[in-house]
């Protein structure tokens, strides 16, 4: 589990956890995200870290800063030039290795339409949007507001700074409310909010964390779809694909390269992949292998197009099928591991 934006230092593991490391002695680390304790003066294996988010989720930022190639990376591309260029880690040893999913195609009973397995984005802190508007901000001010959310959607990766160099924002009472890790949050959460609402009414069932539900987003019909039932096994998931005709996948807005891992589980299952679009989907797959849509609107036409074409549907589940056989195998990523690492694993 990771932090804010990874603000998280676990530093050194407690003394059994050391005891219990050693006793192992493994042949290999793979920390996802770094989160996890500073082993580095512990074991005498190569880490590797492999970013299932986007690099600025990072823990112990520190520590890679000061021994940036003390470890491997498995990075998206945006994420491997952020580590070039910020933590100075040598390309070497810094890789993009294609992704692998676990989820298998099985025949199951049709339960649900559309299936979206994922979380409600908790912003933290204060709400600053209500904060700015108490303050009364002019016209003016509120235009500027909007245009800097709309650069953020677009730039998310941007600063503060760049913001107000750029000239986005020059209002003091907007500088001061403008606090991108909530908005990042904030806009995420809108996002998969928005695009879920529109498909609600299309036979959704919506899997996840609980504050789907705790925490009233004024949607009702969408509060509706949610199911209790916890998702955490590769076979859970698995079943939730198989037995749906759609699997929808909305990315958080800084994944603008990277996609979530629920992209090739969904291609790997009888499910027909609705995605949102990545550049890296440009670099890993074939055009037009599965249907993509740019708002919640293209992402209802979409839906309601494929669930009334049962041949399209399969046509699409087919082709990715055929596709992640050949390119997104798990022995595949762990031989590119083993020639990254010089660690046989296979």
């Amino acid at each position: 589990m990771h932090g804010m934006f990874g603000d998280i230092d676990f530093g050194k593991p407690p003394e059994n956890l050391i005891k219990k490391i050693e006793e192992f002695n493994p042949d290999l680390c793979i920390l996802f995200n770094n989160s996890f304790y500073e082993i580095r003066d512990i074991v005498d294996c190569p880490i590797l870290i492999y970013y299932v988010d986007s690099v600025i989720y990072t823990a112990n930022k520190s520590a890679i800063k000061r021994h940036p190639n003390a470890y491997f990376y498995i990075a998206d591309n945006e994420s491997k030039n952020i580590l070039e260029k910020e933590y100075h880690v040598s390309p070497q040893r810094n890789k993009n290795i294609a992704y692998f999913s676990g989820v298998r195609a099985k025949k199951e009973v049709k339960e649900n339409n559309i299936v979206f397995i994922g979380s409600k984005f908790v912003s933290s802190g204060p709400n600053y949007l209500t904060q700015f508007l108490q303050e009364k901000p002019s016209l003016d001010e509120k235009e500027e507001f909007q245009i800097a959310l709309d650069c953020l959607k677009e730039y998310p990766f941007a600063t503060l700074e760049d913001f107000v160099q750029a000239g986005v924002i020059t209002s003091d009472k907007v500088f001061k409310y403008f606090d991108i890790k909530y908005f990042l949050m904030a806009l995420s959460t809108e996002k998969r909010i928005n695009v879920l609402d529109a498909i609600s009414g299309l036979g959704l069932k919506l899997y996840g964390t609980s504050n789907w539900i705790s925490e009233y987003f004024y949607r009702s019909r969408l509060s509706l779809c949610f199911s209790d039932k916890k998702i955490y096994s590769l076979e859970d998931n698995e079943r939730v694909y198989n037995s749906a005709k759609i699997g929808i996948s909305i990315g958080h807005l800084q994944a603008k390269a990277a996609f979530p891992w629920r992209v090739l589980d969904i291609l790997n299952s009888n499910a027909c992949l609705v995605s949102d679009f990545h550049e890296d989907f440009n670099r890993v797959f074939p055009k037009d292998l599965f249907p993509i849509y740019n708002d919640e609107y293209e992402a209802r036409k979409i839906c309601e197009y494929l669930l009334k074409d049962e041949k399209a549907r399969l046509n699409i589940v087919k082709r990715s099928q055929e596709f992640m056989k050949t390119h997104f195998d798990v022995h595949t990523f762990f031989e590119e591991v083993e020639k990254t690492v010089s660690v046989q694993l296979v």
